[in-house]
């Protein structure tokens, strides 16, 4: 028997940047992500946060 996978998802996130002085900068960075699946070993849910520290010489 075959089953038909038709998955349904959306994304969402934002990022804030901050200078630190002229020469460093940070970020940082939200997403989510939401994926429902016909077949329900490919639902699932996911947070991702990254932190970045940008210097320039």
């Amino acid at each position: 028997m075959e089953e038909r996978r038709i998955d349904r998802r959306w994304d969402l996130g934002g990022f804030v940047e901050k200078a630190l002085d002229r020469q460093w900068r940070i970020r940082g960075e939200w997403q989510y992500r939401d994926t429902a699946s016909s077949i329900e070993r490919y639902t699932y849910q996911r947070h991702t946060v990254m932190v970045t520290l940008e210097g320039s010489f």
